[in-house]
């Protein structure tokens, strides 16, 4: 085997493992929130894509090559719903702010940081856990796209 086919192998077992991942935590996170626990938000950097899921919503997959800006903030106005579905702790959907416009959320409400990524897309806004999760996964983002 080159070494092209088997970089090319590796970043495909890779992004399948991501997607894997991605699928368990968000059939986890739905598992808990009907059976009356709390939400779940997920959020994992591959070499080629963040993919980001919340209890409710859709999965968001954005390529790195997509992303154009990355912010980390420590508050968030999430503005007006459009369409959302929330959990005691969790808030996923379709909301619209004065200074994004429409964007998409996956985030815990009892977390005061979020990461903003603008993508040739739109917008996502999310977050982790915790707050050191949260820049954990706003550095591996940075050190990917650069």
């Amino acid at each position: 085997m080159t070494d092209s086919v088997k970089e090319s192998f590796s970043l495909k077992k890779g992004r399948m493992f991501t997607i894997f991942v991605v699928i368990v935590l968000f059939a986890i996170g739905t598992y808990q929130t009907l059976s009356g626990s709390k939400g779940v938000v997920t959020a994992q950097v591959d070499a080629e894509h963040l993919g980001v899921c919340g209890t409710y919503g859709d999965a968001v997959f954005v390529k790195l090559t997509d992303i154009k800006d990355i912010l980390l903030t420590d508050s968030f106005d999430f503005g007006t719903s459009i369409a959302d579905a929330s959990t005691g702790n969790t808030v996923s959907g379709l909301y619209s702010c004065t200074a994004y416009g429409q964007y998409t959320v996956h985030a815990y409400t009892d977390v005061s940081s979020f990461i903003v990524v603008s993508h040739s897309d739109g917008i996502l806004v999310f977050n982790c856990a915790t707050d050191s999760l949260t820049e954990n996964i706003y550095d591996q983002l940075l050190q990917t796209v650069g």
